[in-house]
């Protein structure tokens, strides 16, 4: 191994960069019901073995039951898989530098690391970059010039994981799918793949990929139904082409708008700049983009967050057009650079401008003064390239818009970072993260424990009854010993809590509970939206959302001021019971108990 270079420093702070935006307060969201859906089953498959069933993402639920073994059952844990493939990924580029070049990979690397969408699906964990990682680092690992004493190593590491991403669910095969249409369209325009080494069930790919299949799968041997899962997985995908669409198409373009808005645009500027010299990755990257795009269109059981496939070709051409502008040696160089300095103000202008009506939209009394201004700003961007373009030279023309897209794409990593979801109020709605979002379920374990702790010494003592169908509520009573779910109740046996959702008929005992609402889950209206709110979500990711509440139950008599509970007092149906007036609001229950 060579001396380390500058490069090698690079990709090394490209990597921690990728680990950081990842990795900073991963837990602090609690679970949405599709994450802990995905948590509660690697628990389960951890704790029962064979008997339990891994579900669509058998991969997912081996390495994360092995992490709630090793490190505890947490949020942060629960996403941890996901959030550390997003971060590897960055190193597939580095690891083609020889056929990217070198400042292509390192600046692929870094829009791989920073880009909005791939940070916010890789904190998700019911998100497609699990999927998306290992297939990009086994593909990268196959087509690489690799040469010398590690050469097997590598083989054997892109095999295992290509078996890692066969068992990550349903959205391999949607990539997989994808890689399939661009195989045919390339064949049909003629693009060849690299020459590699024939594979063979000795060669080191076949043998890192079998005992990585058997073993992921099976979580070790302990649980042969993963490998079950595994097929089952091929069943939900081809579902997907059937049942009726939850995401509309239009919310991929408007994602694609509203994220990486100004990387299309300059994929589209360094397509036209190169022309017919494209180099053969540029080529292969626009085939796959549109066979993904493709592909996602005519999928019914798409998602947003499966945008992450459309994204990495993007990345690719944008961070080729990127290092030819770095590379460019314009003279004089004042020339591009004033043109890219009055582009960039008159984006900001327009931005501002949008902005300063979003609220009233088309209520505005001046509705069309404003639109005229900002079709102006747009106009005098356009004829400020035009006359550079004639005055100096068209050269200097093109190289001024690739600068101010460049400085534009750097703002927008930064506030898609610093203003993404995990740094962000909770208000912001980003239109990958699963629906509905996870409510208050961290406020329900802290009323539990301290209850618990208040009434009966432990925080964990209390018999729960939980009536909801719901993953996440599930996730929030992993640690309670005394769980049981029903979904009546009769008045000789009453547990410590109740818990049910708010329009519940059942559970309705005014004199012997206290009730607490909560917020259980948000759903976002995107299908109510109107032109004002997507322009304010494209402009804040705002959006409008209803709340669904649930209701936890307190037995009277474990409060200090509750008293004896009386069984001749209690109605006999419960479902006919008279509901509360009103629930004991938190600062009350605080007041009780002001340790918790």
């Amino acid at each position: 191994m060579g001396r380390p270079t500058i490069s090698h420093l690079l990709i090394a702070l490209i990597l921690l960069a990728g680990l950081a935006v990842r990795l900073q307060g991963l837990g602090a969201a609690p679970l949405s019901e599709a994450e802990a859906q995905l948590a509660v089953q690697a628990r389960s498959l951890l704790a029962g073995g064979g008997e339990s069933d891994p579900g669509a993402h058998p991969g997912y639920a081996a390495l994360t039951g092995l992490l709630f073994f090793l490190f505890g059952e947490t949020d942060f844990i629960a996403r941890l898989v996901p959030a550390l493939a997003g971060s590897l990924l960055v190193l597939a580029p580095w690891i083609l530098r020889d056929r990217l070049g070198t400042p292509a990979a390192l600046l692929l690397s870094a829009g791989l690391a920073l880009d909005p969408i791939l940070v916010g699906v890789s904190r998700l964990a019911d998100g497609p970059m699990f999927a998306a990682g290992a297939l990009g680092l086994a593909i990268s690992l196959r087509i690489a010039n690799i040469s010398g004493p590690d050469h097997a190593t590598r083989r054997a590491a892109a095999g295992i994981l290509a078996a890692l991403a066969l068992l990550a669910g349903p959205p391999v095969w949607l990539g997989l799918t994808m890689l399939l249409v661009a195989w045919i369209a390339g064949r049909v325009f003629g693009l060849r793949l690299p020459d590699r080494e024939p594979l063979s069930y000795r060669s080191p790919e076949a043998i890192g990929f079998g005992l990585a299949l058997i073993l992921a799968g099976t979580l070790f041997l302990r649980a042969p139904s993963g490998l079950g899962a595994f097929g089952g997985s091929i069943g939900v995908f081809l579902g997907g082409f059937i049942r009726e669409a939850a995401v509309p198409a239009l919310w991929l373009l408007i994602a694609l708008a509203g994220y990486q808005g100004f990387i299309v645009l300059f994929a589209a500027v360094h397509t036209w700049r190169v022309g017919a010299s494209a180099r053969p990755a540029d080529r292969a990257a626009w085939v796959f983009l549109l066979a993904g795009v493709t592909v996602l269109v005519f999928y019914r059981g798409r998602a947003v967050s499966d945008l992450v496939w459309v994204v990495l070709p993007l990345w690719v051409l944008a961070a080729a057009g990127i290092a030819a502008v770095l590379g460019t040696r314009s003279t004089p160089v004042y020339r591009p650079g004033l043109l890219a300095l009055i582009l960039v103000i008159l984006m900001i202008s327009f931005w501002v401008n949008l902005a300063s009506f979003s609220n009233t939209f088309l209520q505005d009394p001046n509705l069309w003064l404003r639109v005229m201004v900002l079709v102006g700003t747009l106009v005098l961007a356009g004829l400020s390239a035009v006359l550079v373009g004639l005055g100096w030279e068209p050269d200097s023309a093109k190289s001024g818009i690739a600068w101010a897209l460049v400085v534009l794409i750097v703002f927008g990593l930064l506030k898609g970072i610093f203003g993404g979801s995990h740094l962000a109020s909770p208000e912001r709605r980003d239109l990958w993260l699963p629906s509905p979002l996870a409510g208050e379920t961290g406020l329900l374990a802290d009323t539990l424990h301290d209850l618990g702790g208040w009434s009966a010494g432990s925080p964990l003592a209390l018999d729960v009854v939980q009536s909801t169908e719901s993953p996440s509520v599930d996730w929030v009573l992993r640690e309670f010993p005394n769980v049981t779910r029903t979904a009546s109740l009769s008045r000789e046996d009453l547990p410590g809590i109740v818990i049910t959702e708010s329009d519940s008929q059942g559970f309705r005992f005014e004199s012997a509970y206290r009730g607490q609402g909560l917020t259980w889950r948000v759903r976002v209206l995107w299908n109510e939206m109107t032109g004002s709110d997507w322009l304010r979500w494209m402009l804040f990711k705002e959006a409008p959302a209803v709340s669904e509440q649930l209701i936890v139950w307190a037995r009277a008599d474990l409060f200090l001021t509750g008293g004896e509970v009386v069984q001749e007092d209690l109605p006999v149906d419960s479902s006919t019971a008279p509901v509360p007036e009103e629930l004991v609001p938190l600062e009350d229950v605080e007041e009780i108990f002001p340790d918790g």
